[in-house]
C-alpha cells in the first residue's frame, strides 16, 4: 500500500514531473474532475436504484425531488465549467479544453 500524501505534497510532485505551471494546472484540474467524480458517485448511489428511489419519495417526496433536480444542476455546471472555453471575456479558464489550433499552421 502507497504512502498518503498531502494536497501540498501532491502538487510538488505534478510540479516536480511537469514543471510550472503545466503542474499546476494539472493539479487543480484534477481536483475539480476528481470533485466531480464524487458528486457523480453520490448522484448514483442515491437516484440510480428505483427500489430506493421508491423509499426516498415515500419518505419526503419533495425534498428527494428538489435534492435530485439541484444535484442534477450541479453536476451538469460543474462538468460545463471544466470543459468551458479557455478564455471567457479576456480572462482564463481552468478548463480540460485544449486550446483550438490553426488549421492552416498545423
Amino acid at each position: 500500500m502507497g504512502a498518503v500524501l498531502t494536497g501540498d505534497e501532491v502538487l510538488n510532485e505534478a510540479i516536480t514531473a511537469m514543471g510550472s505551471p503545466l503542474g499546476d494546472v494539472y493539479h487543480a484540474l484534477g481536483d475539480e474532475v476528481a470533485w466531480l467524480h464524487l458528486k457523480w458517485n453520490d448522484f448514483r448511489e442515491l437516484f440510480a436504484d428505483s427500489d430506493l428511489v421508491d423509499v426516498l419519495n415515500s419518505a419526503a417526496p419533495t425534498f428527494f425531488h428538489d435534492l435530485q433536480r439541484l444535484s442534477w444542476e450541479d453536476l451538469l455546471m460543474h462538468l460545463c465549467r471544466v470543459t468551458d472555453r479557455t478564455m471567457t471575456f479576456g480572462k482564463e479558464n481552468l478548463t480540460a479544453v485544449a486550446r483550438p489550433r490553426n488549421i492552416a499552421t498545423a
